[in-house]
């Protein structure tokens, strides 16, 4: 399978696909933050993991 990001060392990626989140590690080397679709935009737009609906 051909890579679909660049290698890079100690990446992470974020993701709100449950599929994806459990692949995406052995397909890309990189660790995953799984979150909802609200917390991956904000999380885009803030440049930094948003997370928003964290349960206590």
């Amino acid at each position: 399978m051909t890579p679909i990001m660049p290698d890079l060392a100690g990446g992470v990626l974020m993701t709100n696909s449950g599929k994806f989140a459990h692949y995406a590690p052995g397909n890309t080397g990189y660790a995953v933050l799984y979150a909802s679709l609200a917390d991956c935009v904000e999380s885009s737009v803030t440049g930094r993991p948003t997370f928003t609906d964290i349960a206590a």
